[in-house]
């Protein structure tokens, strides 16, 4: 397939999605192919461009219809969340593509049927194991040595990603919790 076709689709799709939702929902339903598609090009794109407007359009489309939640989970999408959020650097740096998974699995893990899979298909160990990368301390040219970083304060600019890791614990909460609502950033829980 040409790059810039998929490319140019997930677009046109968000803009049509924006303005149509429920009829592009609902399009794409009933298609057999129309979210193995989309699937197919979250998970299998050569580049990082196309994954994400496929991820974009991903978050669009789970923001509030459970059918889809439910349906792309069982093909491998919150799998493909938790290796596009892996494959970035969220102990430096917080990306429109970090935040963006985040907040298309938070859309997952309020959805009852989607936070059973994750129990069960080891989400939870998945989850810590990104809240350890978010936390772990940025390294300079001057921390070359391991007693040098683990030294150094958490502030400034070593706690650059605090928004991931409000999005991780929110996560692991609704992972507790069994699905249902996220808390909301900065009230107690």
């Amino acid at each position: 397939k040409d790059v810039y076709v998929a490319y140019d689709t997930m677009v046109l799709l968000q803009h049509l999605y924006r303005h149509f939702s429920s009829k592009v929902a609902q399009t794409i339903l009933s298609d057999p192919m129309g979210l193995s598609s989309l699937m197919q090009i979250l998970q299998d794109a050569k580049t990082d461009f196309v994954r994400n407007e496929a991820l974009q359009l991903l978050y669009l489309l789970t923001e509030t219809n459970t059918e889809i939640q439910k349906i792309v989970t069982f093909q491998g999408c919150i799998e493909s969340l938790f290796a596009v959020i892996s494959e970035e650097d969220i102990s430096r740096h917080f990306t429109s593509v970090t935040r963006t998974a985040l907040r298309c699995l938070l859309n997952f893990l309020s959805n009852p049927y989607c936070v059973k899979y994750v129990r069960e298909t080891g989400g939870i160990r998945a989850m810590c194991d990104l809240m350890a990368k978010a936390l772990e301390p940025t390294k300079t040219a001057e921390d070359s040595s391991p007693t040098a970083a683990s030294s150094r304060s958490v502030e400034g600019d070593d706690h650059k990603c605090a928004q991931a890791v409000e999005y991780l614990i929110r996560g692991t909460i609704l992972l507790l919790q069994g699905g249902g609502e996220a808390p909301e950033a900065g009230k107690s829980v």
